[in-house]
């Protein structure tokens, strides 16, 4: 799916194995999901905790010269990156976004964390600052092997997690549902789980 939609958008060049991986999929601090609709696969979402002892993520190591300094003084950071929709659903199911990105609005209050990074192009800027009011933090880089540069944004939870969860419901989730997504010990592998959404409105296509 990464591959249909990134490759499908003209964000990364042709490759043989018709996938996209990289060296951030296998470190401790990861989270991979997927985002099922009536039995299907319809989008995929990975997240990194940055912390002091684990300073690693694509976001992280990007902006290193940015980022380092915040960490050292204890700053931490949810970073949601390889977002990516089926093309045949993304057309029809218009809260896809939001219920896709609402694991990340998730792991922000479970890891307790200081900031959520949201490394995109610039022309989707505006929908970031609208749903979770972030901040302009770097100007845009070029990312290895792809064809677009992104520029760093970022929201301070403590100021704006709060604002998003009330004024767009579908951003709330539960402890219970916070515990099953990412309840794992630091550096363990996590064991696939089917995790029903506890969302707290129905969900109705724009």
């Amino acid at each position: 799916m990464r591959y249909k939609s990134y490759h499908g958008n003209d964000l990364i060049p042709s490759n043989s194995s018709g996938m996209l991986f990289d060296k951030y999929d296998e470190l401790s601090n990861a989270f991979h999901f997927a985002v099922y609709y009536g039995g299907n696969l319809v989008s995929t979402l990975r997240l990194h905790i940055v912390f002091s002892s684990k300073p690693v993520s694509p976001t992280y190591d990007l902006f290193r010269d940015v980022l380092e300094e915040r960490v050292s003084r204890g700053e931490t950071f949810v970073d949601p990156t390889r977002f990516a929709a089926d093309p045949e659903w993304s057309a029809s199911l218009r809260f896809l976004p939001q219920v896709t990105l609402r694991l990340a609005v998730a792991a922000c209050s479970y890891f307790n964390v200081t900031s959520c990074l949201t490394m995109v192009r610039e022309e989707h800027a505006g929908f970031y600052k609208r749903y979770f009011h972030v901040d302009r933090i770097a100007d845009p880089r070029a990312q290895p092997n792809a064809l677009a540069s992104c520029a760093l944004f970022g929201s301070r939870c403590d100021i704006n997690m709060i604002k998003t969860t009330q004024k767009y419901p579908v951003f709330r989730s539960t402890p219970l549902e916070q515990r099953q997504l990412f309840a794992k010990p630091v550096g363990q592998v996590g064991v696939a789980l089917n995790v029903i959404p506890q969302l707290e409105v129905e969900l109705k296509q724009a």
